[in-house]
């Protein structure tokens, strides 16, 4: 693109901590987000009969076009240091224009039994199938990144619901910014980029103030507590989800005082980085 801007692209499986995670990158001074600008191009040129209750307000707010959102949106001009963009992976198909190479590419994952338990409660048991989790897409995508000497950034659900700073700053040493403590907290209720959608999904997440435990997966979400009908579909990606989840980048250890990040330890007679300092169980 030209310019020192740093373009991030999130592409999540639905019903994950996306809404947070773009609310956390919202509260940063430097940063522009985007909700889901791809969700025209999906109704319109992938799954044109896909169910949504808002599907004609979706059609008429946004440019349908998913290519000249990328030219435009992705790659056009931005007035912020950082960009971040909220996509769902399956929004990912039928784009022409290449655009991962230019973009910092994270993507979300979360076990596909927990996505479609929570997807149905919403859209019904009979508007459930595992194609509605994007675990190909997201492999299809890692496949896309890594074939243009780029990184796909591998972020498990849990971890950053369950270790946010951690994982958070994992995330920002990835994409080549600084972590910043306001990342962790925002104020009840919505942001104004919030997508026409959100009346239908971010109930959670406008109740939050940060990466509580309100966000975890309930136990209604158990495969005894679920229609046989959800439990079968989600099976069928265990496979890909395990394949997702063996990628995922490690949240980083969070010190009491960050000066320890750089401490010394004496070791067998020498002082060896902290990272280094091991004993065998022989020692």
């Amino acid at each position: 693109t030209g310019d020192s801007v740093v373009r991030i692209n999130l592409w999540s499986a639905p019903r994950c901590a996306s809404t947070s995670l773009m609310y956390s990158f919202a509260q940063r001074t430097d940063t522009k987000v985007s909700d889901e600008p791809l969700y025209g191009h999906y109704l319109t040129n992938i799954d044109p009969t896909a169910f949504r209750p808002y599907r004609e307000e979706v059609l008429a707010a946004q440019n349908c076009d998913g290519d000249a959102v990328v030219r435009e949106l992705m790659l056009g001009p931005c007035e912020k240091k950082v960009l971040f963009m909220k996509n769902m992976a399956k929004f990912y198909s039928k784009l022409n224009e290449p655009f991962l190479a230019a973009t910092k590419n994270i993507i979300l994952i979360r076990h596909p039994l927990q996505v479609l338990a929570s997807w149905s409660s919403t859209l019904g048991v009979e508007n459930t199938k595992i194609e509605d989790v994007g675990l190909r897409e997201q492999l299809e995508l890692i496949e896309a990144i890594e074939a243009g000497g780029g990184k796909a950034i591998v972020v498990s659900n849990e971890d950053l619901v369950q270790r946010p700073e951690g994982t958070l700053r994992a995330v920002c040493r990835q994409v080549g910014i600084e972590f910043e403590a306001r990342m962790l907290k925002w104020k009840r209720g919505g942001i104004p980029e919030d997508g026409l959608w959100a009346r239908y999904w971010y109930h959670v997440t406008h109740a939050s103030t940060g990466f509580e435990a309100g966000l975890r997966s309930p136990a209604s979400n158990r495969p005894s507590s679920l229609p046989g009908e959800v439990v079968a579909e989600a099976g069928k990606g265990e496979e890909e989800y395990r394949a997702l989840l063996g990628r995922r980048v490690r949240p980083e250890a969070v010190l009491p005082d960050p000066r320890n990040a750089h401490i010394l330890v004496h070791v067998n007679g020498k002082l060896v980085p902290r990272e280094e300092a091991k004993v065998s169980v022989f020692d």
